[in-house]
């Protein structure tokens, strides 16, 4: 069981963005996708959710083809926090982040219990009758975790789960960028399988099993980030001269630009 894609070749317009890509999201596993702006991350993700169909290859989630997958069986396994999340109404927070619980047939009560956990752990409890809208965009993002989160939740018959996140450190403090990893690690400890695409090396390499960097439509280098971040790495494949040391408590590889 498994999130894969398999050769995968996917395209914008007439340019060609994905060659050949093969990338698996094991349960309990976080693995962190880097590269430039361009490199081809998004399009990756919205290939492994089903938003975008390759011109070739395959995407399979739990052994079985992504299109072969109804809406709603899709949304238990699999949340998505996008970059950016537009609401065109004024909900409440508590109303935002029940939108999570749609593709489950839970009761309300049920529901109500998951959300106010979930909004615990993003440390909004206080902000449940608050309006979306009139929000911080940090706090915005820290609802919009708070959505994805609840969505998967639970355990479900259809198999393992998994949470995709696009860059999700975009507008968070330091502090909140430290407690949206802890609650990735958490999940990740229960089984589900995590992949998340940032621009941080640093944050890759301190918070990831696994690291990919893509590079001009391919994967570059995929491994233990001790492993795949070194100097030479990000200079080939990011144009930028940095020196590494070790973090000194968790034995990853950080890096300052020169």
């Amino acid at each position: 069981m498994s999130l894969s894609v398999v050769g995968i070749e996917a395209y914008q317009g007439q340019q060609q963005v994905l060659k050949d890509v093969t990338l698996t999201v094991k349960p309990g596993e976080r693995i962190a996708v880097i590269g430039q702006n361009g490199a081809g991350k998004s399009t990756l993700l919205k290939c492994m959710t089903g938003e975008l169909t390759p011109k070739r290859g395959k995407v399979l989630l739990n052994k079985k083809p992504i299109q072969h997958w109804d809406d709603e069986e899709r949304a238990q396994l699999m949340a998505v926090l996008p970059q950016k999340s537009t609401l065109g109404f004024d909900f409440l927070v508590e109303e935002v982040v029940a939108f999570g619980r749609y593709p489950h047939n839970t009761s309300h009560r049920h529901n109500q219990k998951l959300i106010k956990q979930a909004l615990e752990h993003v440390e909004l409890s206080h902000y449940r009758q608050r309006h979306y809208t009139q929000l911080s965009g940090g706090e915005q993002q820290r609802v919009q975790l708070a959505r994805v989160l609840v969505q998967i939740w639970e355990q479900v018959e259809l198999g393992h789960r998994y949470l995709l996140l696009d860059e999700p450190t975009n507008a968070l403090d330091l502090h909140h960028q430290e407690e949206l990893f802890k609650q990735v690690s958490l999940f990740a400890r229960q089984g589900i399988g995590v992949l998340f695409i940032l621009h941080d090396v640093n944050l890759a390499a301190r918070h990831a099993d696994q690291v990919a960097i893509v590079h001009q439509g391919v994967i570059a280098n995929l491994g233990h980030p001790r492993d795949v971040l070194t100097e030479q790495a990000l200079a080939e494949c990011f144009g930028l001269q940095v020196a590494q040391v070790m973090h000194p408590t968790l034995q990853v590889p950080q890096f300052i630009p020169l």
